[in-house]
């Protein structure tokens, strides 16, 4: 198919290259018209007819909002439809931060002295020695120890 026509045989030749396939149909942009764009709809039934003369009339809105009525060979074959050209999305100007790869997480203090504390328990502790029986170190011995360890 090169063209089409509407009800008062305005031919709209189409431009073979600009062909997408859709969901129900392919639309094809209309040669030298960059804003006019014909559906060629799968069901050219006239149930789907009726629908598209309802579109019309109801003044519909969105991205194919149907103008007219196109046929090819005297059959109802889809319509006609403005499509404004696709603009680049904006880009806004990023600041200087986020240009940048965020920072690794840090531990809380509080937790990696809490980390610190226990491995002094269960490692450096006099304590965790197996000669020594459980329960017998006093606090005051854990803390010469501890001491010990930090002037080492």
């Amino acid at each position: 198919m090169r063209a089409v026509t509407n009800r008062r045989k305005q031919e709209y030749p189409l431009d073979q290259g600009s062909r997408k396939a859709r969901g129900d149909g392919e639309i094809y942009q209309v040669q030298g018209r960059s804003d006019l764009w014909v559906k060629i709809l799968n069901d050219h039934s006239r149930e789907k007819q009726m629908e598209i003369e309802k579109r019309l009339t109801g003044g519909g809105s969105g991205e194919e909002s149907p103008m007219e009525i196109v046929y090819y060979r005297g059959r109802f074959t889809g319509y006609t439809f403005r499509k404004l050209p696709e603009a680049e999305p904006k880009r806004e100007a990023e600041p200087p931060q986020a240009a940048s790869a965020p920072a690794a997480p840090r531990i809380p203090a509080a937790f990696r002295n809490e980390r610190r504390e226990m491995q002094f328990f269960m490692v450096d502790s006099p304590c965790s020695s197996s000669s020594i029986r459980m329960g017998s170190c006093s606090v005051l011995s854990v803390a010469a120890a501890r001491v010990r360890s930090r002037c080492l």
